[in-house]
């Protein structure tokens, strides 16, 4: 496991701690560097070279988006915040606090310890940690003591919210297009079955061998039959066109 999670990462002679805590607060890459000095970066920041990666399903480091880090430097100012309300108000920490740090804790533990968790992707529950501060924080802003306190988890409440959004931005545009290229497809498989109809032969190649399950959309979903051609062969036959995110080629026979 350690070779493919040096392949996949790119760093060395590191723990998998050592890549997760890499991927939080580094650039969004796909495992091209193999400097610590190349990928690290001062939170709140972004490179342009990072926006093509929120296009990839499967960004290797960094895969929470380009401000993800100031997310997490702002999430634990927030915590800092309440605990410091909770203490100087010589209030017993809440119980939705207290189980909100043991599930931290715990999944923090799972997320380090784990292969391949450095590829973000992989634990969106990391994404439970600074939500859950926003609601703990606006449920707390009622209470009537404290103002100057809570005025500051208002500030850095606000902050925090805005960078979430402003970090997933880049993925409205990816998804809305995602959604195109969905209608697109379904508007080709929709076809092949029209034809399917007239008793013409169907061919399909799949570009990867991991894509396979493509199979059972086709099957079960637009009761297509066809003949499978293997993707190395088709260059030779000629006449397949793409469609599916250029994952799947077809070929109707003459």
């Amino acid at each position: 496991m350690e070779d493919q999670t040096t392949n996949y990462s790119g760093f060395v002679d590191i723990s998998n701690f050592q890549r997760f805590l890499l991927s939080l607060f580094g650039k969004m890459s796909h495992g091209e560097f193999s400097n610590v000095q190349e990928i690290l970066k001062v939170p709140f920041t972004f490179f342009p070279s990072e926006l093509p990666y929120y296009t990839y399903v499967d960004t290797r480091m960094g895969g929470m988006g380009a401000l993800f880090s100031g997310v997490l430097v702002l999430s634990f100012i927030l915590l800092g915040v309440l605990i410091h309300y909770c203490i100087s108000r010589k209030k017993v920490i809440p119980n939705w606090i207290a189980l909100f740090i043991a599930f931290s804790i715990s999944s923090a533990l799972y997320m380090t310890l784990l292969p391949l968790t450095f590829m973000l992707r992989y634990v969106g529950v990391i994404y439970f940690f600074p939500v859950f501060l926003l609601v703990i924080s606006r449920q707390m802003s009622e209470e009537k003591t404290g103002k100057k306190v809570l005025v500051t988890a208002k500030v850095v409440s606000g902050l925090l919210s805005l960078t979430i959004v402003l970090n997933m931005l880049p993925w409205v545009t990816v998804h809305i297009q995602r959604i195109n290229r969905s209608m697109d497809t379904r508007a080709t498989l929709q076809m092949l079955q029209n034809m399917q109809l007239d008793k013409q032969q169907l061919q399909i190649s799949i570009f990867h061998r991991d894509f396979t399950g493509i199979h059972y959309n086709l099957q079960e979903d637009f009761d297509l039959e066809y003949s499978y051609v293997d993707f190395e062969q088709i260059g030779e036959l000629g006449g397949f066109v793409p469609t599916f995110s250029e994952w799947v080629y077809y070929h109707i026979v003459d």
